[in-house]
């Protein structure tokens, strides 16, 4: 408080007391007429509490005068009643989000297909992202394929087959030959690596393209059978597993009659490429996914691609991170049957080794009567 409140304060505490003496007196003399001694009584207790009732309001005054002093701008003041009116905002935001919340747990939301609750939340969140990242691995693979390509969601392989044998069809006149390619992580990075790309996100199709002129170039079918022959012999000196894996002439092979996408679709989307080349072995060269584990390069991929093409006209189909089918015109001979299965065991040992057959010879009697070849490295 300035100096010259403090006077002013002072002066009107001064007056303010001779008054009420002033006005105490009066009431004792009134009292005084009214009743003589016991009047006089009366008139002092009178008095007396309206003294003490006096103080007490002067009291109170000098308090709020006080704080007054300590926060002249009033700041304070109304920093107390901002804070009261957020606390008074807050409790009502959780009343609201509460009440929120509970009409969504009670809501099912028919456009989205799911019941709005914290878990389908979650869940829709999760979804939602996934979708993005989806959308993102399909813009780069789009851009890897360099070719025109339609997309088909997962639980599409019938729509999928069909368009990939009319396609099969339409290319002899246009001038390509459609492949299956399913959307993949895994995939991207093998067929990056093989390009030499160390960030898949950079994709520069220019330098692709070269490489994939350079493998057409300088493929070869005599390479391709000798790098066959090679591994078959590896293979065979260690003879006596060697000679549990060729087993005996076997009718236990099964038929692949068409190509079997469903698995794969079920869980990965696709895309259906109408690839702008001559031959179909070219497309080994267009999608080197190979080079891990027992997968072959993309040099052998592309010879042994152009001399199967050669010999029994396969056409590769479609391949995901770790599968290859192929296609053929028909089944091959009793004659070349077995020589074909230990080839394909030389390419791939697990279709024998991890799957059903067991054996080189229901290898055999399986290519005796399909129409599709299956490979999968574990």
């Amino acid at each position: 408080m300035s100096e010259s409140n403090e006077n002013q304060s002072g002066c009107g505490c001064i007056f303010s007391i001779i008054a009420l003496i002033a006005g105490l007196a009066k009431i004792v003399i009134s009292f005084s007429k009214l009743g003589g001694g016991s009047g006089a009584i009366i008139g002092i207790v009178v008095a007396i509490a309206i003294a003490i009732i006096f103080f007490a309001i002067e009291a109170s005054k000098e308090e709020t005068n006080s704080d007054d002093d300590d926060d002249p701008t009033g700041y304070a003041a109304r920093e107390k009643r901002e804070k009261a009116k957020r606390e008074m905002q807050a409790q009502q935001n959780i009343i609201e989000k509460n009440d929120t919340k509970q009409e969504c747990n009670n809501t099912t939301t028919y456009g989205l297909n799911y019941v709005v609750n914290n878990e389908t939340n979650s869940s829709s969140t999760e979804e939602e992202e996934e979708e993005c990242e989806n959308k993102e691995l399909v813009e780069k693979f789009k851009r890897l394929i360099d070719c025109p390509c339609r997309f088909y969601g997962t639980d599409s392989s019938d729509e999928l087959l069909e368009d990939y044998n009319e396609s099969l069809e339409r290319g002899k006149r246009e001038g390509f030959i459609p492949f299956i390619i399913f959307v993949d992580d895994d995939l991207l990075m093998d067929i990056m690596f093989e390009f030499n790309h160390e960030c898949e996100d950079e994709i520069d199709i220019e330098k692709i393209r070269t490489m994939r002129k350079e493998l057409i170039a300088n493929a070869s079918s005599y390479e391709g059978k000798r790098w066959l022959d090679e591994m078959l012999k590896e293979y065979q000196e260690d003879s006596e597993h060697y000679q549990e894996i060729l087993g005996t002439p076997s009718d236990k092979g099964y038929e692949i009659p068409e190509l079997y996408l469903e698995s794969s679709n079920e869980e990965y989307p696709a895309l259906l490429a109408e690839v702008p080349v001559s031959a179909p072995w070219h497309l080994f060269a267009w999608f080197p996914f190979g080079n891990w584990n027992g997968c072959p390069d993309k040099k052998t991929l592309v010879n042994v691609g152009r001399y199967w093409f050669e010999q029994y006209g396969a056409i590769p189909a479609f391949i995901t991170h770790d599968t290859l089918e192929m296609t053929v015109p028909h089944p091959v001979s009793d004659a070349q049957s077995l020589y074909l299965a230990k080839e394909q065991y030389a390419y791939c040992l697990d279709q024998v080794e991890q799957s059903g057959l067991q054996t080189i010879h229901a290898l055999a009697d399986s290519l005796r009567t399909s129409t599709v070849w299956h490979f999968w490295w574990d």
